[in-house]
């Protein structure tokens, strides 16, 4: 659930009295099967921030949506998800820390403010990674983890340039990965595991995911 400048645009166009965004008409034509779900997982590329945490510019895409590749998503799209059915998001993926590790940690505080949502995939510290997600559906208990390839900000720089604010980001790493499907394994029937990885705009595996 990516959102270019182009969709920015057409959501604030169909906005309706008291609202900013309205990104309902996006998903139309999948609504039926998703709230057909007995649980349903999105994976949101790209951190979720309140407007008051954005620089302030002259139009809708330039304050949302920067043109080195930086993406951003406002918090409008929360309710469309949400009415939508998708009760899960999984946030690991390259976009994680397109806005710095301040942005990732005002997203998660914002967030983790979601009672009726769950968000797995990006942490404040280890212990908030350790503490696995796990969600019963029809009396099945199942672990939720996600890891991602990288990301387009390197989580050193983050850390470097922004030190006062923590976030983790589970990058892919089969030691860290087989201790988690491990500890995931002693909480839950099953676990999902959602990984960000391959070559964009290829239907084959890349090499990372060969092997």
């Amino acid at each position: 659930n990516l959102l270019h400048s182009g969709l920015m645009k057409d959501g604030h166009e169909h906005a309706g009295d008291g609202e900013y965004f309205n990104f309902d008409f996006v998903y139309k034509k999948i609504k039926d099967q998703v709230t057909a779900a007995d649980y349903a997982i999105i994976n949101q590329e790209s951190i979720i921030l309140h407007e008051k945490y954005l620089p302030k510019k002259d139009t809708v895409d330039q304050k949302y949506y920067r043109s080195d590749g930086s993406f951003v998503t406002p918090i409008e799209m929360l309710g469309t998800l949400s009415r939508l059915g998708f009760d899960a998001f999984d946030m690991a993926n390259n976009h994680a820390l397109d806005m710095g590790s301040a942005g990732l940690q005002w997203s998660l505080d914002y967030l983790h403010k979601q009672d009726d949502l769950l968000f797995f995939g990006a942490y404040y510290d280890d212990a908030d990674r350790a503490n696995i997600r796990v969600v019963e559906v029809n009396g099945i208990r199942i672990a939720l983890l996600a890891y991602t390839y990288g990301t387009n900000v390197p989580a050193e720089k983050a850390h470097g340039e922004e030190p006062e604010f923590r976030f983790v980001v589970p990058y892919i790493d089969d030691e860290k990965m087989i201790a988690e499907l491990r500890a995931a394994n002693e909480v839950a029937d099953f676990t999902a595991v959602f990984m960000h990885w391959g070559t964009e705009y290829s239907f084959d595996p890349d090499e990372l995911q060969l092997h």
